[in-house]
């Protein structure tokens, strides 16, 4: 009875120690993470190079850009950390840039045409928005966490920009 007693001790200590392998990321990163989506849709160039990795990203000032930033959420799901990286699965809501640009009148006749027609339905009330479910990265960097910028990540963000770019090159065949 003792041998067993004392096997199922050993077993229990090492499915504890097993289970602290995948161990919930640290609060500092999800707090990094967190940090970065506020700095981003705030266009706070100062506090987005203090939780990006390799520093900021040159925010262009742009009206479409706040207009959709302005649309931008973001929802936290679960996190994992594997050694010196968390991943946290998020989802991304942005404004669905395919559909948006679907949506504008085939006869544009100028840049400033174009553009005052990108910026009238980005106003509108019920601008379409996708949901991106995406895997957002953070690596300690100088003893804390920052997000590491990835496609996926920047595509969600700038309302499946680079997803448009593919099907416009596969298009083309290019």
């Amino acid at each position: 009875m003792r041998k067993w007693r004392g096997i199922l001790m050993v077993l229990l200590a090492a499915a504890m120690l097993l289970a602290g392998c995948k161990a919930k990321a640290p609060q500092e990163a999800e707090e990094a993470c967190e940090s970065f989506f506020s700095a981003f849709t705030n266009q706070d160039e100062a506090a987005l190079a203090a939780v990006l990795e390799g520093g900021g990203l040159s925010m262009p000032a742009s009206e479409i850009q706040q207009l959709m930033e302005d649309k931008l959420s973001f929802s936290r799901k679960e996190s994992k950390r594997e050694g010196d990286t968390v991943t946290i699965s998020a989802v991304i809501t942005a404004v669905d840039l395919e559909q948006v640009l679907l949506s504008l009148p085939e006869s544009v006749n100028s840049q400033e045409a174009a553009r005052e027609a990108l910026l009238a339905a980005l106003q509108k009330e019920d601008v379409p928005r996708k949901d991106f479910p995406v895997e957002v990265l953070l690596v300690q960097q100088e003893d804390k966490w920052v997000v590491r910028m990835t496609r996926d990540l920047a595509d969600a963000l700038l309302g499946g920009y680079y997803s448009i770019l593919d099907k416009l090159t596969e298009e083309v065949g290019a």
